[in-house]
């Protein structure tokens, strides 16, 4: 009877289908906050701005994918197209960091001013 309580209580908590509140994924510490210096290239696009929290990279190439949430400050979805060379952005990533210069990652959540 407990493992099907539990059960319940684990289906419970899945999301629904409503969009992520934009303003509460910016509190969580991020990657990188700043500006597109480069766009559309083979190893995705270029960002250059302040660190976030726990991290020193001021500047980095990400990638995006289909899990890729890409989303505007108001919480409505945004597209790549919205990524243009001088678009403000915040970035949380994935994955591991490819130790290059600058550094590669996959693009996990991106939040546009």
């Amino acid at each position: 009877m407990t493992a099907l309580t539990g059960a319940a209580v684990i289906a419970g908590c899945q999301r629904t289908g409503a969009g992520p509140d934009a303003a509460a994924l910016v509190t969580e510490p991020f990657f990188i906050r700043g500006a597109l210096t480069e766009t559309q290239q083979p190893w995705g696009y270029r960002l250059r701005g302040e660190p976030g929290t726990g991290y020193h990279e001021k500047e980095a190439y990400f990638r995006i994918g289909p899990e890729t949430m890409l989303l505007r400050a108001d919480g409505t979805a945004a597209t790549a197209a919205d990524l243009v060379v001088g678009r403000e952005l915040t970035l949380w990533i994935t994955g591991p960091i490819a130790e290059s210069y600058p550094v590669q990652v996959q693009a996990q959540r991106i939040i546009l001013k």
